[in-house]
């Protein structure tokens, strides 16, 4: 891990600052990320995936603070009231809403706008 500034950090190769869109392939997942050399396309509809954005950096540099999205009403945060630490080696960069979207929750639920 390397930090570049207060707000971003670099895992292997993946710049992560609030914003950045995620996703999270939980642990017993894993081997099957090893199976196809890191691909995520076969694990973009598994239902223990999520989506998500990073919402800021934790203060322990192993996780960061992590806003999902609702799996059953598009554009709706499932976490609207807390964010939820999540270990950076479980987290892909991955677009997966309109940036558009992502800045509307970002002021909506963290600033309140």
């Amino acid at each position: 891990m390397e930090r570049l500034e207060e707000d971003i950090v670099v895992v292997a190769g993946q710049y992560f600052r609030r914003g950045t869109q995620i996703i999270c392939v939980p642990r017993h997942l894993r081997h099957v990320v090893d199976a196809y050399n890191d691909s995520l396309e076969d694990l973009l509809a598994h239902d223990d995936v999520e989506f998500g954005f990073v919402d800021k950096l934790h203060s322990d540099g192993k996780s960061v603070w992590c806003r999902y999205w609702n799996k059953y009403s598009k554009g709706e945060l499932r976490t609207k009231a807390n964010s939820e630490a999540t270990p950076i080696e479980m987290l892909r960069w991955r677009d997966t809403h309109d940036q558009s979207t992502v800045d509307d929750a970002i002021k909506k639920y963290l600033y309140g706008i």
